[in-house]
């Protein structure tokens, strides 16, 4: 949810399209508080997720960053 509502921002601010990024601003401030709440209460070794929460993190956080490489 991160990973997409941050391309869809990113995608909204360079086409200039403020119904784009606004809705995706939103929608990021909700999606990072989702997962930070998801994170404090799961469980630590949780065998419910494909993956544990470090790997989804890298993975967004590369998602960020290949976005702003591409974009800069």
């Amino acid at each position: 949810m991160i990973a997409n509502c941050f391309l869809w921002l990113t995608y909204g601010v360079l086409k200039n399209e403020i119904k784009v990024w606004g809705t995706n601003l939103i929608g990021l401030f909700f999606a990072v508080f989702y997962f930070l709440k998801f994170v404090r209460y799961a469980p630590a070794k949780s065998t419910t997720l494909p993956g544990s929460i470090r790997q989804h993190v890298n993975v967004c956080l590369s998602v960020m960053a290949g976005t702003f490489g591409l974009v800069y």
